[in-house]
């Protein structure tokens, strides 16, 4: 009697601790609720319904940010406004990305003449990420405009907080050798 009791308490508590926690049904992973929440208050600050993608190789960040627009709080004349716009808009949603612009350096701004084929023409902004001179191997972010500074999208394939990595090298240039 004792053993069938013991291996029934065995196998009630293994099917319990298999059970999701309370804390476990709540929410989702603390970062991803904080991207849902920096996610909200873009939305609330601009009146209007961002669609999110995050990625899961991002750890749970933003991957991709469109479906509406955010008025520019300055009209662009050249590429260095274009840059501004960009770093700004990156900044306002380091919530959502987790970018810091200390890690972002200016590749290309790009006239995209979609006019031709029926949509807008509209500005594409290039950062790639680097970290304290380092280059982060294939990451980079974008940012797409309206002809008059509005954003229209942020993309990110960039590491999140990546300016907290140590780019040290390990051993000196001597122990390399």
């Amino acid at each position: 009697m004792k053993i069938r009791t013991l291996i029934g308490a065995t196998a009630i508590t293994s099917l319990l601790l298999a059970l999701p926690s309370p804390a476990q049904t709540q929410g989702e992973d603390p970062i991803q609720d904080s991207v849902g929440a920096a996610h909200d208050a873009w939305n609330a600050a601009t009146g209007r319904d961002w669609r999110l993608n995050r990625s899961a190789e991002l750890g749970g960040a933003g991957r991709f940010l469109w479906g509406a627009s955010r008025p520019a709080s300055f009209t662009p004349q050249d590429d260095q406004d274009w840059f501004e716009l960009a770093r700004i808009a990156f900044d306002e949603a380091y919530g959502i990305f987790g970018i810091a612009d200390i890690t972002l350096q200016p590749v290309s701004v790009e006239y995209l003449p979609l006019g031709q084929i029926g949509s807008t023409d509209k500005m594409s902004v290039e950062f790639v990420q680097v970290v304290r001179g380092v280059p982060v191997m294939q990451a980079s972010v974008h940012a797409l405009f309206a002809m008059n500074g509005d954003l229209l999208a942020l993309y990110n394939n960039a590491l999140p907080g990546g300016e907290s990595l140590n780019v040290r090298p390990a051993a000196s240039l001597w122990e390399a050798a």
